[in-house]
């Protein structure tokens, strides 16, 4: 039986998170699906353990999509440090699903292609980094502490250009 849903994966040593969907034709909830995310994917296939999905809603594909996209706006995801997901998925392209006979997943820019590349390069220290940086842009002190806490945990060592910004390892 296929069953649509929306799900959240929280990485239990952060908080931090990740919402999606799946809306495959046969899909289900058991049906082993992580995530489309090349960033969250591969650390939640690394370390498991440290990983915890929850299925927020089910029903039919539409359904689920416009549910996603419902969640990561309230929850301004694109913005929000403790989340995962770079967008708010308005206008983005949509993992390959057709729409009027165009297929939005295939990227025909190699600028932008260039640019995504990098993007799923980063690793899981880069996008704290980037989590960080923006705190520190927003001067939102209790982010700054939450980061150079888990900095120091982990002992990272925080460069942009060359430039030490925070250094976790002492």
């Amino acid at each position: 039986m296929s069953q649509a849903f929306v799900y959240k994966w929280i990485h239990k040593p952060t908080g931090m998170w990740y919402i999606g969907s799946r809306t495959a034709k046969g899909c289900h909830i058991n049906d082993g699906y992580i995530c489309s995310s090349k960033i969250v994917k591969p650390m939640i296939e690394q370390k498991p353990e440290e990983w915890q999905r929850y299925i927020l809603h089910t029903g039919l594909p539409g359904e689920m999509r416009k549910m996603e996209t419902k969640l990561l706006v309230e929850s301004n995801a694109k913005k929000n440090m403790m989340s995962f997901n770079r967008n708010n998925a308005d206008g983005v392209p949509s993992g390959g699903r057709r729409k009027g006979g165009i297929n939005k997943g295939r990227i025909s820019n190699s600028k932008f292609r260039t640019a995504l590349e990098k993007t799923i390069e980063k690793t899981f220290e880069q996008a704290l980094c980037e989590h960080y940086i923006r705190a520190l842009a927003e001067k939102d002190k209790a982010s700054i502490i939450y980061y150079e806490r888990m900095f120091n945990h982990k002992q990272l060592l925080i460069k942009v250009n060359g430039k030490v910004l925070y250094d976790g390892r002492k």
